[in-house]
């Protein structure tokens, strides 16, 4: 029981993880949030007034007191945090880092391997950032004698009818 418990929380963990600082390809900026509550505060106001006093009560004196309130006002103040995103580039690879390079909207095609943002690794015979099949047999006909015919990826060389083509693979005989 205590076995399934920790894989089902390893899963969770990969399952909501975000970039984490300190990673590779993970860039970070800082943001506030502007909080407020109302506080409550007490407002004191004096008071004055006349009472009887003196012999038989025939006389005005002066009295002083203090009334007191309850008055509101809104408090404000910023929380700063950091938030951690992947670097330009780059996306989440589920484990807290963004290692997965981002490459054009049509990938490498089908000759290559996303290697870093926006470069791709061509296999032989295609180039390019979407590794575009290179026709070899626009260059000198493809160094062959007759006929040259590209495929995907590679050519190859055809010879004209009457004709053998050599084991060189590019002169006819």
């Amino acid at each position: 029981m205590m076995f399934s418990l920790l894989i089902f929380l390893s899963l969770v963990n990969i399952i909501i993880s975000v970039p984490s600082p300190g990673r590779e390809n993970v860039c970070s900026r800082q943001v506030s949030v502007l909080h407020s509550r109302s506080v409550s505060y007490s407002v004191s106001h004096q008071t004055t007034g006349s009472t009887n006093c003196g012999f038989l009560g025939w006389g005005r004196c002066r009295t002083y007191g203090r009334r007191y309130t309850r008055s509101y006002r809104l408090q404000y103040w910023s929380v700063y945090s950091t938030n951690y995103y992947c670097c330009s580039g780059w996306a989440e690879d589920g484990l807290g880092g963004c290692t997965i390079p981002l490459c054009p909207p049509d990938d490498c095609g089908v000759g290559g391997t996303c290697e870093d943002p926006d470069t791709c690794e061509c296999n032989s015979g295609f180039q390019g950032t979407q590794c575009s099949d290179i026709n070899e047999c626009a260059d000198n006909n493809g160094g062959c004698e007759h006929r040259c015919s590209n495929t995907a990826g590679s050519y190859y060389c055809e010879c004209n009818t009457g004709y053998v083509l050599k084991p060189n693979g590019r002169d006819c005989e």
